[in-house]
């Protein structure tokens, strides 16, 4: 088969039109356009997350109509900034100071739409927290944009692990998959609305509910010396090191398998580093062979598995109810808690007075089924009551304080104590 050449004729010409467009700034406008939208979509993303953590600084949600679509999804990012106002006026739960980082993974622009696909890292201190503890979270978002008369808007924004997007796409059934057009939804302006009207009743009944202060008592009780003593103190470096794995940490530094629901995997991950399964001295590599043997875990029982090996860990290990189930059960070998001290009841009226240093905490998000644990790793006497600030994996927090999940349905509290193990 021939090869076919341009002739000579042809490259003159294209030679030529090239000349015209560089000496017009045709090419140059082009790229000088799409640079231009890249840098407004994350002016647009950037000012969304600004004016979230500045409202629960000033206590006065912030309006950013003006960045979001007239669409019911879109109306969901300013409902979720006024619904955590709410939680830091009502419930006296304010941060004074913030700084966040966003990582944009991956921006898809097509005609008038936008994908962005982001990593959100926030760091912040509680007004009642002391002055050391800095809280965090780090969450990815899928967030679609439209322009509209040259300025572009937030369509819609889903996340697999925010606390209050994952609550209303829960509630409402909004799928979680965006895609390069403006979503097709049965959901409603009117729908949205009355979920957030329910969230704000929720936060207001919590905030009736007397708030007891007291003394800080640690879970101490008398240990036979064939137990394993629980090390809080290593389990809270454990949790606080661990908390944002996904974004902090590289493939080299993991110990454990990571799972889509990765919050009761994280908390029986704290509980076998308080037991003595993790040593913080130590190497990946030495940690991850004691995570192969077992050690600290009881085999065929309550167990989890290395980074990236064969998933052979338990139900009991990864799972909120397979966890408690076990916990709660009768066994010779394994984490133990105090059954005659398990506070369960509704969100609204629960004493978090009795919430202790270390305790497990687990969170039923619409009546029926228990959906989240977390590991307590710091709580606070003051003036208003004792705060609770939690390590979690799914919402990947950090000292978070509890009022976040102020508008779940129910909790439950577990204090840890000694147990055996046969290795």
């Amino acid at each position: 088969m021939k090869t076919k050449r341009i002739s000579s004729k042809w490259i003159a010409l294209l030679c030529a039109f090239s000349l015209f467009f560089s000496s017009t700034g045709i090419l140059s406008t082009i790229a000088k356009a799409e640079e231009n939208d890249y840098t407004k979509i994350q002016q647009v993303i950037h000012s969304y997350f600004d004016s979230l953590y500045s409202s629960l600084v000033s206590g006065k949600a912030e309006n950013t109509s003006t960045i979001l679509g007239d669409a019911a999804l879109a109306s969901i990012p300013q409902k979720i900034i006024e619904k955590r106002t709410l939680i830091a006026t009502a419930l006296n739960d304010p941060i004074d100071s913030y700084d966040v980082e966003i990582t944009f993974n991956n921006l898809d622009i097509q005609d008038n739409y936008a994908l962005a696909e982001i990593w959100k890292y926030a760091e912040y201190h509680y007004v009642h927290a002391s002055d050391d503890l800095l809280s965090a979270e780090g969450c990815p978002y899928s967030i679609l944009l439209q322009k509209t008369d040259g300025k572009w808007e937030i369509m819609a924004m889903t996340s697999e692990s925010d606390i209050d997007l994952r609550e209303v796409q829960d509630a409402l059934n909004i799928p979680t998959n965006l895609s390069l057009r403006a979503q097709k939804t049965s959901i409603t302006q009117e729908m949205v609305d009355n979920y957030f009207s329910q969230s704000a009743a929720c936060i207001r009944e919590v905030a009736k509910t007397p708030k007891v202060s007291v003394s800080i008592m640690p879970n101490n009780q008398k240990r036979s010396p064939y137990l394993y003593p629980f090390n809080g103190q290593r389990a809270q470096k454990y949790a606080r090191q661990f908390a944002n794995e996904k974004n902090d940490m590289t493939a080299d530094e993991k110990i454990f398998n990571e799972y889509s629901a990765d919050c009761t995997n994280f908390v029986s991950q704290c509980l076998w580093a308080g037991y003595g399964g993790w040593f913080d001295t130590q190497t990946v590599a030495y940690n991850r062979n004691r995570v192969i043997n077992e050690a600290r875990m009881v085999p065929g029982s309550w167990t989890g598995s290395v980074y990236n090996q064969s998933n052979n860990s338990t139900y009991s290990w990864i799972n909120v109810d397979g966890l408690y189930n076990f916990l709660v059960g009768s066994h010779t070998y394994g984490p133990v808690i105090d059954t005659s001290n398990i506070q369960s009841g509704p969100t609204s009226s629960f004493n978090w007075s009795t919430v202790g240093y270390c305790d497990i905490l687990q969170f039923n998000q619409d009546g029926s089924d228990w959906g989240h644990s977390a590991f307590v790793t710091n709580v606070e006497d003051t003036s208003s009551g004792r705060r609770v600030y939690i390590c979690a994996h799914s919402a990947n927090l950090r000292d978070e304080s509890v009022t976040r999940f102020s508008t779940w349905a129910k909790t439950r509290d577990l204090k840890v104590l000694s147990a055996t193990f046969n290795q």
